[in-house]
């Protein structure tokens, strides 16, 4: 019989870790980009209006439409078109005065202006901005000849009278917006033809006097059967974060889009955790004024509402950047353009926020955002990382302080905080991580700090990650709850320009809610020799003993890796690796299912956005054979990196001894020739690893915890308890059925 000291080595066996079979993606809706006509407040003295947005585009409507062309990062500018209706008019008669005073008036996916008997109107498509113009009655005698005034900096040539589509390009001769050939339909169905011309400035429509002499009214321009639509390409969504709101089950997702390498805008989305009954943006900022360029997305289960971080740049204002923020409540699917203006000093740009909310069902109204704060005129390259508390119910927020524990000065260059998704509510901390780097110590390398935070904004005191490498350690990402936490961070080379991380590594983390500093439990190589991000983690609540972390490459691949306890991999699976690209993964945890949800872009057509449920391969835990006295059962779960899994007794004599029997086999031996009349050992003697020593309590239970090392692996484990029956048999013992475990 093995000695139970060899626990540690038979329950870490060099196995490799598990490819999991892919499970089918799903999209985040249709559309990920279509958003209804919105109001949105100007910030900063710039932008405000009215705006939506679609596949390969945003506009914003007045006294017509501007049209954005969604150009992609690698644009330096936005190039816009406007249209504004000059004059309408038939036999050469006005029939409308368009500059004059038009009344506004939208829907969700509508936008009209009643111009007399004329009323011009946009319907915002997914795949352009559809416009029309319906004549009620008729307005006179002759052709009629709608022109509109054009104003962009992409140019089309000149072109006479004709049936057919405008063409708008780039200085580069790209086309870049296309307006559709255009017809007219009355109310009968009758269609024809008209010509469209374009002299540099202005678009005239024309439809023969014959045909409207004839029309059934209302007469419509270019009804949908045949749009003259704004149309152009797309660019796919970055920067994904996600969450998971426990209450309404459903999981919300906030991405981002470039219009212009200038113009990052933002989008939430929120669906159903099986992803059915449809995706529904709640929250979109897509204002040209400024560059949404970094957010995040946290659930607060105290007052049941999302609350969406971000930061806005400024063109205006030398491109400096702002925090803002959203709050949506539960169930709400009604989209949203509304944020929380944060002030700031004046001289500091802010950037880079990260939310951390309380988990469902739990009491505490607050958030935690933490976020990058540079003066870079006085102080370029000393970042600092603050944190601020934000009261959900009210909607307000508190002071800053620093996550840091001393101010950055002139001494420390501090970034890329990231908190742990949810608290466990009440008095329970956040924990952060961020990278720091001591620009007055020649060749320093930058390093990963972890702090607790908690709800009155009390700081630790921060405490590096131990790693004695001279390349960067920096780029973390932490998940967890109640003092159990997993940190995985990136590697680059020093002395050169940080983008790419070649190593991630994977720490366990301590920190309870009661401890001034946190415990290193374990380091491990996640992934090493390419070159590489880590841009998500998500903890298991429920075994309270995996992790998952996405990241993805250079060659624009996604992946997913579930940790264990003891920040081992036990399984790796490809999110996505095919011919189109893919980045900044994200993840959450669903404590309904038991699953992980991924989501993550690509730049297949339509640009999808996709989600997955990361699922955890088939453990079976089966009790079979007879047994003459109690019952054996597993307490937690038997996946490999389970720290809790434990073999449990029940139905034994009250503080008696037990033994508990771990094989590598089966078998089915009677016990009479010892004793123990029809009792029968379960587990094979030849394959016995140990035996462990413990006593039932006073209610006849017993259990002993078994962690199962994350590189176990697939591997079947038997157990079988033996427990003193005085009286029982002449051997005075009874043994349970048989428990096999499946480890995988």
């Amino acid at each position: 019989m093995k000695s139970p000291a060899l626990l540690p080595l038979l329950l870490s066996l060099p196995l490799a870790a598990q490819e999991a079979a892919p499970v089918a993606p799903a999209k985040l809706g249709a559309a990920p980009f279509h958003t209804p006509l919105r109001q949105v407040a100007a910030d900063n003295g710039v932008g405000g209006g009215l705006w939506a947005s679609g596949e390969g585009y945003k506009a914003s409507f007045a006294d017509g439409v501007t049209f954005y062309p969604v150009l992609g990062k690698d644009a330096p500018r936005n190039l816009p078109l406007r249209w504004r209706t000059k004059s309408i008019a038939v036999g050469g008669a006005a029939v409308a005065s368009p500059l004059g005073m038009a009344q506004a008036r939208h829907t969700d996916w509508r936008f009209e202006l009643q111009r007399g008997a004329v009323t011009e109107a946009y319907d915002v498509r997914n795949d352009g901005v559809e416009q029309t113009f319906v004549l009620a009655s008729p307005l006179g005698q002759g052709d009629l000849v709608i022109s509109g005034e054009i104003d962009s900096e992409l140019r089309a040539a000149p072109s006479k009278p004709a049936h057919g589509e405008i063409l708008f390009a780039d200085a580069d001769g790209k086309p870049r917006v296309r307006y559709g050939a255009a017809i007219a339909i009355d109310a009968v169905g009758r269609r024809v033809a008209m010509q469209s011309s374009f002299d540099g400035r202005h678009i005239d429509l024309r439809l023969a006097a014959d045909w409207l002499a004839q029309a059934t009214y209302p007469v419509v321009v270019d009804p949908l059967l045949a749009p003259v639509n704004f149309a152009t390409g797309a660019e796919y969504a970055s920067a994904l974060d996600m969450a998971r709101d426990d209450s309404a089950n459903e999981v919300g997702v906030i991405y981002r889009r470039s219009s212009a390498g200038t113009d990052y805008d933002a989008f939430a989305r929120v669906s159903a955790d099986d992803l059915t009954g449809g995706s529904f943006t709640i929250w979109s900022d897509i204002d040209a004024s400024w560059s949404t360029e970094h957010t995040s997305i946290a659930f607060v289960g105290g007052t049941s509402k999302w609350v969406l971080g971000l930061h806005r740049k400024f063109p205006a204002n030398n491109f400096y950047s702002w925090i803002r923020y959203h709050l949506h409540a539960s169930g709400d699917h009604i989209a949203a353009t509304d944020v929380v203006f944060v002030a700031k000093p004046a001289a500091e740009t802010w950037t880079e926020p990260d939310v951390g909310g309380t988990a469902a069902f739990t009491t505490g109204n607050q958030a935690l955002m933490v976020f990058k704060a540079e003066d870079p005129i006085a102080r370029p390259f000393y970042g600092d990382v603050y944190g601020m508390l934000i009261d959900t119910a009210t909607g307000t927020y508190g002071s800053t302080f620093e996550v840091g524990t001393t101010a950055s000065g002139t001494t420390y260059d501090r970034g890329g905080a990231r908190v742990n998704k949810q608290s466990i509510g009440g008095t329970a901390s956040w924990v952060v991580a961020f990278g720091e780097y001591n620009r007055a110590a020649a060749s320093d390398d930058w390093d990963t700090a972890v702090v607790r935070v908690t709800p009155s904004g009390t700081v630790t005191a921060r405490v590096y990650v131990p790693n004695a490498s001279l390349d960067h350690k920096l780029r973390p990402v932490i998940d967890g709850q109640d003092g159990r936490y997993m940190l995985v961070y990136g590697m680059a080379a020093s002395g050169h320009i940080i983008s790419w991380m070649h190593t991630l590594r994977a720490v366990r983390v301590d920190f309870a809610d009661t401890a001034a500093s946190p415990t290193f439990r374990s380091d491990r190589l996640l992934k090493t020799g390419a070159e590489l991000f880590a841009s998500d983690i998500a903890y298991d609540s429920l075994s309270e003993s995996h992790w998952t972390v996405v990241h993805y490459t250079s060659v624009w691949d996604t992946f997913a890796t579930r940790l264990g306890f003891d920040a081992g991999i036990t399984e790796n699976v490809a999110l996505y690796d095919g011919a189109a690209s893919s980045s900044s993964p994200t993840v959450c945890f669903n404590d309904d299912t038991g699953k992980f949800t991924v989501a993550y872009p690509t730049t297949e057509a339509t640009y999808p956005l996709y989600v997955r449920q990361f699922e955890y391969p088939a453990a079976t835990a089966v009790v079979s054979g007879t047994g003459c006295g109690g019952s054996i059962s597993r307490l937690s779960y038997n996946y490999a990196g389970s720290e809790f899994f434990a073999p449990r007794l029940t139905g034994a004599n009250a503080n008696t001894p037990a033994v508990l029997l771990v094989a590598a086999g089966s078998a089915d031996l009677p016990l009479d020739p010892i004793g123990m009349a029809g009792c029968r050992m379960l587990v094979s003697p030849a394959s016995l690893l140990f035996t462990l020593n413990t006593s039932a309590n006073a209610s006849g239970v017993a259990s002993i915890q078994l962690p199962l090392a994350s590189s176990l692996g697939d591997f079947n484990l038997f157990f079988q308890w033996a427990h003193i029956a005085l009286g029982a048999n002449a051997a005075n013992l009874r043994a349970t059925p048989r428990l096999t475990v499946q480890v995988r």
